[in-house]
């Protein structure tokens, strides 16, 4: 046969995807359960995935739910705290750092400290750089943080690489870290440290300036509150001053919105209100009398009775403790009920925003950047490892199987490329079957997990994008860990000689 006739055979022999796709299929089919087989093992192992990524992003969703509820619950004692409270040394830090990223934060501490805005965004970078160093510093095991910098906190550890001789011992004690990153190199990490001592004259400068704004806004404070606390006063003085107030502060620099004032307000009242109703609830009259109508054997906290506030007969007993001599309060006695189960209500949110908090602040602090743990990453390769012995496997015994069917293929002119594109899209096509099964078991197990430790406050705080993007990654890995699992059986039956599969029974 001449060279020419055998490029036309091979060509003709060339089949189109459809039919390509068909034979795979009914490949699969006559070997149902080899393709179980492996469709389990890529659906447990991207499950696995699955499960970690939905639970990260689900957990780490409701965690910064959790940071937007709590500031906001917090915006009336930020609020004094900010214009009339001294900043110290931990705070002045804080509120640099913070305002790096935030261009309106930045524009406030240089209109109340009076400092140029560049100078006040150089300082701000510089803190928030040290932040980060004393965090990952603080992140560290004990046992390489203490190598690195002794027992000390991470910005401590900071301070201390200011001396050469220092640098020079943690470069060295580096160097058998392999494992240990530090954030964009130890060469900036280097020359923070040198730039400590101007960094912390420029800083007590500022901290100097703005606390000079915040002693003058206390004194105009003053003034208008005269003996009353300045949180009181807000609470509960007319609108009308209450607004000239926060336009003198305005004034001096300070930015604060019309609507977070009123909410601000609001937070302050509530807020006076609830030690009111303690002072009453604790005292030994209210105890006693709230056992009276409770008919409890033995009392409980204040801040169980308030939360409790929100029913009738926790409502007569409280209007029985004002009854008596020495409790009467004619603010508390002109509330009407509803505003004793708004207090309430208020109460258990707080109270339910605490435990989440705890809930969630071990959790939470593992994550970097909102990726896996080290030991999550570790049982990930090692499910993927396991995974791959699996399919390789299915994959051997399947191709033992159709040694004949190999060889008719080639002695019909199939290629060998043909023969490995066609075992690995059988691969692929498993992959997939199998991806989608452990992605919706995946998902559905971290949605169970989470309703029933986080509750309503996952279904406020759903990241449908991430999932969506979890959800992508760990089907695309489903796809590539079958694929690659089965290249070498694939390769191997590729490169069968036809007459040797013939011979095979």
């Amino acid at each position: 046969m001449k060279p020419s006739r055998q490029i036309d055979v091979r060509a003709q022999y060339r089949l189109p995807a459809r039919r390509v796709f068909a034979l795979c299929i009914r490949g699969i089919r006559h070997r149902l359960l080899r393709a179980v087989l492996t469709l389990a093992v890529v659906a447990l192992a991207v499950a696995f995935l699955m499960y970690l990524l939905c639970e990260n992003a689900l957990y780490l969703a409701v965690g910064r739910g959790l940071d937007r509820q709590i500031d906001r619950s917090r915006t009336g004692i930020r609020l004094v705290a900010r214009v009339l409270t001294p900043a110290g040394e931990v705070e002045s830090r804080w509120r640099l750092a913070e305002a790096h990223r935030d261009a309106a934060a930045r524009a406030e501490l240089a209109a109340v400290s009076g400092w140029a805005p560049e100078r006040v965004a150089a300082l701000a970078a510089a803190c928030a750089a040290e932040r980060r160093y004393a965090d990952f510093f603080d992140r560290l095991p004990v046992g390489k943080r203490t190598l690195l910098i002794g027992r000390r906190t991470g910005r401590e550890g900071v301070e201390l690489l200011a001396d050469p001789v220092r640098r020079e011992e943690l470069e060295r004690a580096l160097k058998p870290m392999v494992d240990v990153r530090v954030p964009d190199g130890v060469a900036a990490l280097f020359a923070l440290a040198r730039e400590t001592p101007a960094r912390e004259t420029e800083r007590r400068a500022f901290a100097a300036a703005w606390n000079a704004a915040v002693a003058r806004a206390a004194a105009a404070m003053a003034a208008r509150a005269g003996d009353e606390a300045p949180e009181a006063w807000l609470a509960t003085a007319p609108a009308e001053a209450a607004e000239a107030w926060r336009l003198e502060a305005a004034a001096r620099g300070f930015t604060i919105a019309p609507e977070t004032f009123a909410l601000a307000r609001r937070q302050l009242a509530n807020a006076r209100l609830r030690r009111l109703l303690l002072q009453r609830l604790d005292s030994p009259a209210g105890r006693q009398v709230w056992r009276k109508v409770f008919r409890e054997p033995r009392i409980q906290s204040a801040e169980r009775r308030l939360r409790e506030l929100g029913t009738p007969k926790a409502q007569q007993a409280l209007a029985a403790i004002l009854a008596l001599p020495g409790q009467a309060d004619p603010v508390l006695a002109a509330l009407p009920p509803a505003q004793f189960a708004a207090l309430a209500a208020a109460e258990r949110r707080e109270r339910r925003l605490a435990a989440l908090e705890r809930r969630l602040v071990p959790y939470l602090d593992g994550r970097q950047g909102g990726g896996l743990t080290g030991r999550q990453q570790v049982l990930l390769v090692i499910s993927f490892l396991v995974c791959m012995v699996g399919i390789a496997n299915a994959m051997l015994m399947s191709i033992t199987e159709r040694f004949r069917e190999i060889a008719t293929l080639k002695c019909l002119g199939a290629t060998d490329r043909y023969v490995l594109l066609q075992f690995l899209l059988e691969a692929g096509l498993q992959g997939v079957a199998g991806g989608v099964l452990g992605v919706a078991t995946g998902f559905l197990a971290a949605h169970l997990k989470g309703l029933a430790e986080l509750g309503g406050d996952l279904l406020g705080n759903w990241p449908g994008a991430a999932l969506a993007g979890a959800g992508g990654a760990a089907l695309l890995a489903g796809v590539l860990l079958s694929m690659l699992a089965s290249v070498y059986p694939s390769w191997t039956a590729s490169r069968m000689a036809p007459m040797e599969a013939m011979r095979v029974e």
